[in-house]
């Protein structure tokens, strides 16, 4: 840890926190499966974590990850696309 109390490398551009690499792992996996998980499907995955829909959906964003964009559907029911 640097001074500042993160870790070294925080303000690199490629620097993800272990909660994001939790999240793209999830992800990537349940693609490999043939499978487009759910914003609730990575939440309730993420069981140590408080991340809330809305929070998972920017994350997927910010790594990469396409979210289903239908105004039919709730919000945690949108399918995560890769990219």
């Amino acid at each position: 840890l640097g001074g500042t109390g993160l870790p070294d490398g925080y303000d690199d551009d490629d620097f993800i926190s272990m909660e994001d690499l939790d999240v793209r792992n999830y992800i990537e996996n349940k693609h490999e499966e043939g499978i487009s998980p759910t914003l609730k499907e990575v939440q309730d995955h993420m069981v140590d974590s408080e991340l809330t829909c809305l929070e998972v959906k920017g994350v997927a964003e910010s790594l990469g990850f396409v979210v289903e964009q239908d105004e039919n559907i709730s919000m945690s029911e949108s399918h995560i696309y890769s990219s």
